[in-house]
């Protein structure tokens, strides 16, 4: 049961997270300065699935990323990103989990001629805004897909445990008919078992007369 009420609360979750996340702008402090940035929440996401999916994500520019254990940056140096800049970009991220059970993502687009920004980067805003939102949906559903699958194998297992109880309670059942019928057939044996006990007390005493009645010959003798 208590396992049962584990799948229940894996699978509302999964069904609660948000298919699409939100991408707020505004200015965050780095390594660099202090400059804007592309901020998204990743509910009950952890520290190390936010990485893992953003290292897979700027493959998808074909760019590496170096991590900054220090300055706490996940830094892609050129990377090409022809809807931001005909030029490369480097690209910086801050990953951070909080207490809360969320990450917090900052992603920096630094453009060589300026950091992207919806007040003079209007078209590159939108397109860095998209690309936050695009990476963030992308976690979500990952995580989502793995909390599913983690719910349906829970599932599994609770299934297989409630079909082994199943089959135990078949067998205890075939086990007690099983015993009701011995326990009749034992009856019937001890009557008879009982009869034959009293008919061989008679035979006991007439074979004890008949060695009396030998000695009482051998006597004479």
């Amino acid at each position: 049961m208590k396992k049962l009420s584990i799948v229940l609360i894996f699978i509302v979750s999964v069904f609660s997270l948000v298919a699409q996340v939100e991408v707020m702008e505004g200015s965050k402090s780095m390594v660099e300065g202090t400059y804007n940035a592309y901020t998204v929440t990743l509910e009950d996401v952890s520290n190390d699935e936010a990485e893992d999916m953003w290292k897979d994500f700027m493959k998808e520019f074909k760019a590496k990323v170096k991590k900054d254990k220090k300055a706490k940056i996940h830094f892609s140096d050129n990377v090409q990103m022809p809807s931001i800049s005909s030029n490369p970009v480097d690209v910086y991220a801050s990953i951070n989990e909080s207490k809360g059970k969320s990450t917090t993502v900052s992603v920096w687009f630094d453009t060589g001629s300026g950091y992207v920004n919806s007040i003079d980067m209007e078209a590159q805003s939108e397109t860095a805004n998209q690309l936050v939102q695009e990476y963030g949906t992308k976690v979500m559903r990952k995580h989502s897909e793995d909390k599913q699958e983690k719910a349906e194998k829970m599932l599994k297992d609770v299934v297989n445990d409630a079909k082994k109880l199943d089959d135990k309670n078949k067998d205890l059942r075939e086990d007690i008919a099983k015993a009701k019928e011995n326990i009749l057939k034992w009856e019937k044996e001890l009557d008879q078992n009982e009869d034959d006990i009293k008919k061989k007390a008679k035979d006991v005493e007439k074979q004890k007369e008949s060695v009396a009645e030998a000695k009482e010959v051998t006597r004479k003798y």
